[in-house]
């Protein structure tokens, strides 16, 4: 190969890296829960209506039946039908999250932060 085809080859494949990382990137910007009707909410919204957006800031694991959400940060998550039956949230924080009516039926949780 000469200089010109692997400048060339160089310049396609950083513009695949760079596509890639573009789609991957929007794709986790937000997480989504099941509720207990089965419906999904995305994205999860906040509890502080007076922060600059509803959005709330989590990006892991959407949050679901059996989802393994261990450490994950909902702090006010408004978790409003949440249907979390056997996920995994041991250390996960849920200071101020609205739990109303979620389902939290055979929930692994030890050392939950919140109040």
């Amino acid at each position: 190969m000469n200089a010109m085809q692997v400048s060339n080859v160089v310049r396609c494949l950083s513009s695949v890296v760079f596509l890639v990382t573009c789609i991957t990137s929007t794709l986790t910007e937000a997480a989504s829960y099941q509720k207990t009707d089965g419906t999904i909410v995305y994205p999860i919204r906040n509890t502080r209506p007076n922060w600059d957006t509803n959005i709330h800031w989590y990006t892991g694991r959407n949050l679901e039946p059996s989802a393994n959400l261990r450490y994950a940060d909902l702090y006010y998550a408004d978790l409003t039908n949440a249907n979390l039956t056997e996920a995994y949230l041991t250390d996960a924080n849920l200071t101020d999250a609205n739990l109303t009516n979620a389902s939290l039926t055979r929930v692994s949780s030890g050392r939950i932060t919140g109040k």
